[in-house]
């Protein structure tokens, strides 16, 4: 077996992101260090030291012929559980945790960033970014306010605004509900004018809220999309997609590090309409041998 067909991972090299069901499915494995599989998906988050763990649960009943030897194993009630625990507590670990329930945020302010483009360029593109989120496709220099808008709404999945002067400078409004976020960076590739260049500041720092979150009696089902992604610190990588799966909260575990409380889940997958519990994407050299 060629020797870059085997993978080790640490607990670093997990990740877990989750999204709506119906939401699009990559369709390759991730890069080192941009992991994140596109638009709709969300990170769990960090994950403690016992990174990610696989089971496979059934039930046998064996059948043996009237000398007493065993002739069959019939296995039934299978299950692919997942098990994983949450270091953060966020929006996304507490929307796993507490299926259901609507969260009401009061005393928030929205955070104000704005773009400039300086040096009357006449081509080239600029990019913006922010940690944590896909990055969204170059813009042109001059792009018209309403397409970053739709850009970053459709990246990001917030819902921002932009206004502004194109290709001078856009305001970007965030949703008070997010409170003080990242400041965006940008990098730039303009042509023409005088020294052209793009710059972000921050205008109006946004002020987190608090969220209020009912949590009352009963079992809500929490189905969801989930994308586990390994990556062994270099180019191989193992994708993880599971197509209808819940994250069932399953109470708090003591982390070894620090003793800190953290969340545990257990991940169940159910069968999709393919009848598959999930769909593995990597890129081992030397696969495409068949096990029935």
């Amino acid at each position: 077996m060629p020797k870059d067909a085997l993978f080790t991972f640490s607990p670093s090299d997990y990740a877990i992101y989750t999204s709506v069901l119906g939401t699009a499915m990559p369709t390759s494995v991730p890069a080192s260090g941009t992991a994140n599989p596109g638009t709709g998906w969300y990170d769990c988050g960090l994950l403690s030291d016992a990174g990610v763990s696989e089971a496979h649960n059934y039930n046998e009943n064996k059948i043996y012929d009237l000398a007493g030897s065993l002739v069959r194993i019939v296995r039934n009630q299978e299950e692919r559980p997942w098990t994983f625990e949450c270091l953060q507590y966020d929006a996304i670990v507490a929307g796993l945790k507490y299926p259901g329930t609507t969260v009401a945020t009061t005393g928030a302010t929205a955070e104000v960033q704005t773009v400039t483009i300086s040096g009357t360029p006449t081509g080239g593109t600029f990019t913006l970014s922010m940690a944590g989120f896909p990055n969204p496709a170059a813009f042109a220099y001059n792009v018209p306010t309403a397409t970053m808008q739709t850009a970053l709404q459709n990246t990001w999945d917030l819902n921002v605004t932009v206004t502004g002067t194109a290709g001078t400078s856009y305001v970007v409004t965030f949703p008070a509900s997010e409170g003080n976020v990242t400041q965006m960076t940008t990098t730039s590739a303009l042509t023409g004018g005088s020294s052209p260049t793009s710059s972000v500041a921050t205008t109006t720092p946004g002020v987190t809220g608090v969220n209020t979150r009912q949590v009352g009696p009963g079992l809500a089902r929490n189905l969801r999309q989930f994308c586990i992604d390994l990556i062994d610190g270099t180019t191989s990588a193992i994708r993880v997609l599971i197509a209808n799966g819940e994250a069932e909260w399953t109470g708090t575990v003591s982390y070894s590090g620090s003793a800190a409380k953290i969340d545990q889940f257990t991940l169940q997958p159910f069968k999709d309409a393919n009848g598959l519990y999930y769909t593995i994407l990597d890129n081992a050299a030397g696969q495409g041998l068949t096990f029935a």
